[in-house]
């Protein structure tokens, strides 16, 4: 379809749907002729007639054959034509484009100028800039139709518009390659076409022949079934209701507006003969024009009771003699609006009657009523004219009004001009108006929603209700009177209107009239589908987030001291709390609609959503990541015995780095193509239901932005979870392995559950709403909980050993036992003694020799060398990972704490421990310090052996120590 329609039949294709280019520009020249010829003045100040052809893709194959198609038709019917190709150059700027426009006009303006729509504006403003009038001096035609190019022709800057429909272009290959599928049969190509394609073009789109608004909104959107947002509209509801009420056999048929008057008429007429050669008992209808007389005329000739309804009454009555005509008479009615609006209290001296179709019989009556009230003046108020819209084109509508307006005031003023609307089509549009020229007032026949909210805030003067109810109603009544007791009313008009509505009618009217005035009416629910009612527990949830965030940070600082919280590296943990605030944080601009905001702030919610989850997911687990990345290094480090001390900002990098590209993207997609909150009518589900909800961009920047971050934010989880990964072998202290792999499995049912669930419920905002909320706070709750529950259980276990070990040091010190597990008469043991407080010892170690020493230093030194014990079993043997992760020794990890001063003394311990362990031997405990990776030096102890059996055994680990393990813990803590 479309283009490549030349190799069409060279390839064997099936079947190809396009318009052909070089009949294209044939058309446009011709429709040039055909202007030229009704436009006498249209041409340059020389009187020469020249036209120019604007190719925006020079080389293009299609616009070439759409400049030859023309070039040969015009200067075919106009030998003397000047023709004049300008080529802009591809990817040039709107203004640079303006600027070669505007060259390539300065000599003459030109009488046509053919062009493509892209350079519409550029073109319409060179020409302008020239002094070039259009439609008077340059007529202008452009290829393909978009809204702009509607709007162009509604206001006259365009004159036509070559259109290659599209929708029918792209529609029937679908078609065809369907039907050929499922049947094997095809078209043949067509034999009068030159290159055997079906042509869905050229089609000239005039003024006259200018889509409504309505078809133009349904061409927007292809011509959907249901047209987004328009609900489906109750008709004859009141007709019906009179069928309930009288038990009949009712069959009623509105007919939709047709191409044109007497195509609908004709419809009707037939449609009314069919009825009653069925034999219907009677019929009521509308004679808006002579063409359904001869058809009524039938049905009498039946002896078919017949009545007329809104239009028509002059024929009714006066010629076909009809029992009753049942609605208002229109010439009162316009006369009525006329008095009204004349009368001198409104302060209105001149007054217009806009008709929008000037083929229907009971506008015209209207507008007379009208007219002869405002006459009766005597001058006082002028009647200017009727002037004649469109249907359906609000640009047209206005274009036509300020044309007229302009053209029949001497100053082009609207103070004091009065309008009367004969119908409430383009109610809207004139407020439009008056915003632009309060001076101005209108009235409206009929009622709408526009007009009631118009008459609420005195933007209007009045609407006249001609009780359309009862127009439907009453008929149904009257005639199954007549059919069943041949009795009727002697008044041939049954009037019901006009009625001035001067004030908006009440919700509870509203609400009626909307049911048709039902007997028992069900109640009118105006379904927006907002948040309300869900908010709250959104907003519930966040502030669970919340409030264990401040507790884990409370925790943390009250317990700030504590190896846990030490080891845990605190600042990263704030971190974690921190992103898990903010990612939450986004359940709150989510929960904002139109119902608590204007659309404007509704849509800068719905941007900062985006904002709040990418950054909060990113610091948390970016900061899980440098956590454990951190640990990793340090331990790497340790295992190749290199002393190394590395904080907290030498692992923030790949932090700053994800979140620098967060912001980045969130900002470009914040600038050029932002999210946006949109209210849509929900087609099919009733005449108040509605849905708002947040809605990317307009362009593929948004959908580029949203997958960089997604990608951002996998590479923090992904991150963070292969640092644990490393780190598996480390206590819990150091590591959240375990936990961690929790929070992905958790992660990973989120996203394979919920992101389908969010993508089917983009239509509810409601269910959405919620289970957007329960995700984000599963996410994050989760992530927390796995994080600190486990430090704040380690940390009571670490309290609860501490005091059973000092409680066992404390009844060992109160027994008078000997720490060597002997009585302290015996004279069969080794006494290890320490020189008087050496420099590299401070002096809390001597007090720690002393079984006198308080249970708690004991304790917490026991607590230490516990580890160690069990490790100098296996002497050559040791596992120093081990190590590393068992004895939590500050100046092997190197992690900055506050209680460096302690640490000394049991480093200080630890040395004079293994030193003891060895038997004094300083090169042996030298090379296990080594081994564990201590840093301080083995400094010479004397060791006094006051015993003949002291043990000469060349390992680490005596008879006595690995013998009995209370004797070596004894004299390790000696």
């Amino acid at each position: 379809m479309n283009s490549g329609y030349e190799m069409a039949q060279d390839l064997g294709l099936y079947g190809f749907v396009s318009m052909d280019e070089y009949e294209a520009g044939v058309e446009a020249a011709n429709t040039f002729v055909d202007l030229l010829q009704v436009g006498e003045n249209v041409g340059n100040d020389n009187n020469e007639t020249s036209a120019v052809y604007v190719n925006h893709q020079p080389g293009n194959t299609a616009m070439d054959s759409r400049f030859d198609g023309f070039r040969d038709t015009i200067t075919e019917a106009i030998p003397s034509v000047l023709v004049n190709e300008v080529r802009l150059k591809e990817g040039q700027s709107d203004q640079e484009t303006l600027h070669h426009l505007t060259e390539a006009f300065q000599q003459k303006c030109p009488t046509m100028v053919l062009i493509g729509s892209p350079v519409l504006e550029a073109t319409t403003a060179a020409l302008y800039a020239n002094g070039c009038a259009l439609s008077s001096t340059t007529i202008v035609g452009t290829f393909d139709t978009t809204p702009d190019v509607y709007a162009s022709i509604a206001v006259g800057k365009l004159a036509f518009a070559v259109s290659q429909q599209q929708h029918l272009q792209g529609t029937l290959p679908v078609v065809m390659a369907a039907t050929y599928v499922s049947t094997g049969q095809r078209l043949a190509p067509p034999s009068q076409s030159k290159y055997g394609i079906y042509s869905s073009g050229p089609s000239i789109v005039t003024l006259q022949t200018l889509p409504s608004d309505t078809i133009q909104a349904c061409e927007a959107e292809g011509f959907p079934v249901c047209a987004p947002g328009q609900a489906p509209i109750k008709l004859g509801a009141q007709v019906q209701q009179a069928g309930l009420d009288t038990g009949v056999d009712l069959q009623f048929e509105l007919f939709n507006r047709q191409e044109s008057s007497e195509v609908m008429h004709a419809k009707m007429a037939s449609k009314i003969i069919s009825y009653c050669r069925a034999g219907v008992h009677g019929i009521f209808v509308s004679i808006p024009s002579t063409a359904l007389i001869p058809a009524v005329r039938e049905c009498l000739d039946l002896n078919i009771p017949v009545m007329s309804v809104n239009t028509g009454a002059e024929y009714a009555i006066d010629e076909l003699q009809l029992p009753h005509h049942i609605g208002q008479l229109e010439y009162t009615a316009g006369y009525a609006a006329g008095k009204y609006m004349a009368s001198p209290q409104h302060g209105i001296d001149k007054v217009i009657c806009i008709r929008q179709d000037q083929d229907n019989k009971a506008l015209t009556e209207r507008c007379k009523g009208f007219e002869a009230a405002i006459r009766e003046t005597n001058g006082a108020v002028e009647f200017l004219g009727r002037p004649i819209v469109g249907v359906d084109n609000v640009a047209g509508f206005i274009h036509t009004v300020k044309e007229f307006v302009a053209n029949h005031t001497s100053d082009n003023t609207w103070d004091g001009l009065g309008m009367l609307e004969l119908g409430t089509k383009y109610v809207d549009a004139t407020l439009g108006l008056r915003q632009d020229h309060p001076g101005m007032q209108f009235g409206a026949f009929d009622t709408s929603g526009a007009l009631y909210n118009a008459l609420a805030t005195d933007d209007i003067m009045f609407g006249i209700d001609q009780s359309l109810y009862l127009q439907g109603y009453l008929p149904v009544w009257l005639l199954t009177m007549i059919a069943t007791t041949n009795q009727h009313l002697k008044n041939r008009y049954i009037e019901t209107g006009p009625t001035l509505v001067l004030e908006s009618a009440s919700k509870e009217y509203l609400s009626c009239q909307a049911l048709s005035f039902s007997v028992c009416p069900p109640p009118v629910l105006y379904d927006l589908n907002q948040l309300t009612n869900v908010r709250p527990i959104g907003y519930t949830l966040a502030a669970i987030v919340i409030a264990t965030a401040v507790s884990c940070i409370v925790w943390m600082a009250m317990n700030r001291r504590s190896s846990v919280v030490a080891q845990s590296q605190p600042e990263f943990l704030l971190m974690i709390c921190f992103g898990a605030v903010c990612m939450v944080s986004a359940i709150f601009p989510l929960g904002i609609d139109d119902s608590i905001a204007s659309t404007e702030g509704a849509s800068k919610a719905c941007m900062a959503i985006p904002w709040c989850v990418a950054l909060g997911f990113t610091i948390m687990y970016a900061g899980i990541f440098c956590k454990i990345w951190r640990i990793n290094k340090l331990m790497t480090a340790a295992k190749y015995f290199r002393r190394t001390k590395i904080q907290a900002w030498h692992v923030i990098a790949p932090l700053v780095g994800l979140s620098v590209g967060n912001v980045l993207f969130l900002a470009i997609w914040t600038g050029v193509d932002p999210m946006y909150y949109s209210r849509e009518e929900v087609c099919g589900a009733g005449d108040f239901s509605s849905v708002g909800h947040c809605k990317a961009g307009d362009t593929k920047v948004s959908v580029a932005m949203a997958s960089l971050i997604g990608i951002i934010n996998i590479t923090a989880l992904i991150l963070a979870n292969v640092e644990a990964y490393r780190a598996r072998w480390l206590n819990e202290h150091l590591s959240e392995f375990r936990y961690m792999f929790i929070n992905l499995l958790g992660i990973l049912q989120v996203g394979i559950i919920g992101v389908p669930l969010i993508m089917l419920l983009a239509e509810e905002p409601v269910a959405s709403y919620f289970l957007i909320s329960i995700l984000l706070f599963l996410v994050a709750e989760s992530t927390l909980l796995l994080m600190f529950v486990p430090k704040v259980l380690l940390l009571r276990q670490e309290a609860a050993d501490d005091s059973d070990d000092a409680a066992s040091v404390a009844s060992m010190a109160s027994s008078n036992i000997s720490p060597f597990g002997n009585n302290q008469n015996s004279s069969r043991h080794t006494r290890f003694s320490l020189p008087a407080a050496p420099k590299s010892f401070p002096s809390s170690l001597q007090r720690a020799s002393s079984v006198e020493n308080s249970a708690s230093s004991s304790a917490a030194l026991l607590n230490r060398i516990k580890e160690l014990e069990r490790l100098l079993r296996e002497e050559e043997g040791v596992d120093t990972r081990r190590v590393f992760s068992k004895v939590q020794l500050d100046t092997v990890v190197t992690i900055p704490t506050e209680r460096e001063s302690d640490d000394d003394d049991v480093m200080a311990s630890v040395n004079t421990a293994v030193l003891q362990a060895c038997n004094g031997d300083i090169e042996r405990a030298q090379s296990m310090a080594r081994k564990l990776g201590l840093e301080k030096p083995i400094s010479d102890l004397e060791i006094d052996e006051e015993s003949d059996e002291s043990s000469s055994d060349s390992s680490c680990a005596g008879d006595a120590l690995s013998k009995n393990p209370v004797n070596k813990i004894a004299a390790l803590t000696a």
